[in-house]
């Protein structure tokens, strides 16, 4: 059940890097349906299984199903540079303007043709990401148009001039934009590889801090390893001891595609931590690693090594 769930969440995560929350992926699966079976009444338009829809449908086993197969099986694979850009390989726009196109040209009718051009407007405008309405864009909280509980994280750590970092990879944007003296262990190095390829570590580092319960002894000794001064846990996803902090109700990534469960061996060793009610606010009492708390900021709770 291992390989069969981190195949299936490899599928689920490839689509997502691609496509994010736009639907033009669905319309090229269906234009390439549409294609398979669409004919002139002469007959015609049989070429386009041969020369179209059969070469769609092997890139779509290769990327969907080979890849995915052989990065769970032996974990060597694409880079995060190049995996979306697999999907290039099936020429998305390209078919799905010709598939509109030949659709159209089968239509009887100037005022069918016109409906139809409308029609298919209409489709690929509603199935594009909405960048207003997207929760990247929620309306801004102050003039750094950043989320506010994450600046007052920044601003206490940086009370000592400077520190290094440990945080969920979602808000490491937030840290990087507001002050060159806030070092993260990890960013984009970690994901993306836009810059130089991170230590497996800290990867791994960035992998657990995505689950609901990270090893936090590997995350103690990387810590010290690395002079790391805090930490930075989310009560909307991390879980220690079986405790939810989230009391507020604070909603999940709306966008997120994933599995944020973490293994019954990581929770295992976090199975003792306890909570402390200091009269203002409850949090994980993480003394047994070495992580002391310094304050809660909306959903996130801040520690110091």
């Amino acid at each position: 059940m291992g390989f069969l769930k981190e195949f299936v969440l490899d599928i689920i995560h490839l689509h997502n890097e691609y496509t994010s929350t736009a639907m033009y992926i669905g319309v090229y699966f269906v234009t390439v349906f549409i294609l398979a079976f669409i004919q002139k009444k002469d007959g015609g338009f049989r070429e386009l299984r041969i020369n179209i829809v059969y070469p769609a449908l092997l890139m779509l086993f290769v990327i969907y199903f080979l890849l995915p197969f052989i990065k769970s099986l032996t974990d060597l694979g694409l880079d995060d540079k190049t995996r979306a850009r697999t999907f290039w390989a099936l020429t998305p726009s390209l078919i799905i303007a010709l598939g509109f196109t030949l659709f159209i040209s089968t239509l009887d009718g100037t005022y069918k043709r016109l409906a139809a051009i409308a029609a298919a407007a209409v489709i690929l405008a509603f199935c594009g990401e909405f960048k207003i309405n997207n929760n990247v864009f929620q309306k801004s909280e102050n003039l750094y148009k950043l989320p506010g509980p994450l600046l007052a994280v920044a601003d206490e750590v940086l009370k000592e001039g400077g520190a290094r970092l440990i945080v969920p990879y979602e808000t490491a944007h937030v840290f990087r934009q507001y002050s060159t003296d806030i070092k993260l262990l990890y960013g984009e190095d970690a994901t993306i590889l836009r810059v130089i390829p991170a230590r497996r570590e800290f990867i791994k580092a960035c992998d657990q801090m995505q689950t609901e319960a990270p090893d936090l002894g590997f995350i103690k000794d990387i810590a010290k390893e690395n002079e790391v001064d805090y930490i930075l846990f989310d009560s909307v996803y991390h879980r220690f001891g079986g405790h939810d902090l989230n009391f507020d109700g604070y909603t999940e990534q709306a966008d997120f595609a994933g599995d944020r469960s973490a293994s019954e061996e990581y929770k295992q060793i976090t199975r003792d931590v306890k909570l402390i009610d200091d009269g203002e606010n409850i949090y994980w009492d993480l003394s047994g690693f070495d992580m002391e708390y310094v304050g809660t900021y909306g959903q996130y709770l801040l520690y110091r090594f």
